[in-house]
């Protein structure tokens, strides 16, 4: 997978906030009309960042952009519902089986 690898954004004309997504929060780098994009996020917080990115290469053309994120934010504090299930899963050893097939 590394070697299909390609820095296909910059950061744009229009800042990205957490909260709200932006077309313009991002630029393509290269030609993307008809690729089919894979977008990994290292955490998702709002979604806003992932968005803007998906936008721009949408609209620079990308044929299919889909969104992967690593990690996610929890904020145990918006709701009792997901204080509650914060606290449950806490206690919860995390592991992870990772298993990849790339397909051209």
């Amino acid at each position: 997978m590394r070697s299909q690898y390609q820095e296909l954004l910059t950061l744009g004309a229009e800042a990205v906030g957490h909260l709200k997504a932006s077309d313009q929060g991002f630029a393509t780098t290269q030609d993307v009309k008809g690729k089919r994009v894979l977008l990994v996020d290292d955490t998702y917080t709002s979604g806003a960042t992932a968005q803007s990115a998906a936008s721009s290469l949408a609209l620079g053309g990308a044929e299919v952009v889909a969104i992967i994120a690593i990690g996610r934010v929890i904020q145990p504090e918006f709701s009792d519902t997901v204080e509650a299930f914060w606290k449950r899963q806490q206690h919860i050893q995390f592991t992870a089986h990772l298993g990849i097939s790339w397909v051209k």
